[in-house]
């Protein structure tokens, strides 16, 4: 942490201490920090405010310098958030920090959480996109 000394108009000097990284003093003059809340961040010292997470990323600690990026399989549309949400069936997502999933295509199916689609087996369909199993093909 960062350390000023300041003089007030009395000629009396106080020393001012930054907030560190992870916490934050929207209010000058005030003896003590706060940590960031959960779903948001402060990656530099002496933080008026902490930032929300963006959208991609997480965080569910309080404190945090940074976000973590939604691994593949999972996404989160919305800033400051404390978790990313798993893909559902029929989706799927290969990139870390993504916003949204993407369906699978016809022929294809995914369960929660992939990170890509599967073919479905010789003699079975995902007769539309977005299909979370097989089905057997009808004689």
């Amino acid at each position: 942490m960062a350390s000023k000394l300041l003089t007030d108009f009395l000629g009396t000097t106080h020393m001012c201490v930054e907030c560190g990284i992870g916490e934050h003093q929207p209010s000058s003059g005030e003896p003590e920090c706060m940590r960031c809340p959960i779903g948001r961040f402060a990656a530099a010292e002496g933080r008026p405010l902490c930032e929300e997470c963006a959208p991609g990323s997480a965080s569910n600690v309080s404190g945090a310098s940074e976000c973590s990026l939604c691994t593949a399989g999972s996404f989160q549309a919305s800033a400051g958030r404390t978790a990313c949400e798993a893909c559902d069936g029929g989706k799927f997502q290969a990139k870390r920090g993504s916003t949204s999933c993407r369906l699978c295509m016809d022929g294809q199916y995914s369960r929660g959480n992939a990170t890509e689609c599967t073919n479905c087996s010789v003699g079975f369909v995902a007769a539309k996109a977005g299909s979370s199993e097989c089905a057997a093909c009808s004689p």
